[in-house]
């Protein structure tokens, strides 16, 4: 596979599950350098702590704590009052500025996402990573919201561990 400078994944990552780490790790065995951009915006960020008290600070805390030192730069992104996807030109250019680069390399998708994001995308190519398939579906985010106890298995040790504690599991 062709190698990269940059690539660029994106997403809420509520919870950040092994779907989102298999994703990742394609990113990073392509790419010298990922950046790992946590969208939030206050309204998201409200929706979503109606349903676990995990904070986007908590869910950055857990991911660096699950790569350490690999090419990973996270980044929290608001877009404001920029909404995707009217806005898709002006948020990409903040981000790029954001994050320092003319133009990044490659994204990564999740296969369900790609069919809704790709055209638009934040990369001059995009591939798709690796997904988990459960229950007839692939992994995401909300099956796990939905019904935690059923799906923790999916999250990172780390990531359990902590909303386990939140839920008192």
């Amino acid at each position: 596979m062709q190698k990269y400078n940059n690539g660029i994944y994106l997403g809420k990552f509520f919870p950040f599950h092994e779907g989102h780490l298999k994703t990742l790790d394609v990113i990073c065995e392509v790419c010298d350098k990922v950046y790992l951009v946590f969208f939030w915006t206050k309204d998201s960020e409200k929706l979503l702590s109606d349903i676990f008290d995990y904070s986007l600070n908590e869910r950055i805390s857990d991911v660096r704590k699950i790569f350490g030192n690999r090419n990973v730069e996270i980044i929290k992104y608001n877009p404001g009052k920029l909404k995707f996807p009217n806005d898709f030109l002006e948020i990409k250019s903040e981000l790029l500025k954001i994050l320092g680069e003319k133009s990044i390399d490659i994204q990564i998708f999740g296969k369900d996402d790609e069919t809704l994001y790709k055209d638009y995308i934040y990369a001059d190519n995009y591939i798709i990573g690796k997904n988990i398939e459960v229950d007839g579906v692939n992994l995401h985010a909300n099956l796990i919201r939905c019904d935690y106890d059923k799906y923790k298995n999916f999250l990172h040790p780390i990531v359990r561990k902590r909303l386990d504690e939140k839920l008192k599991r």
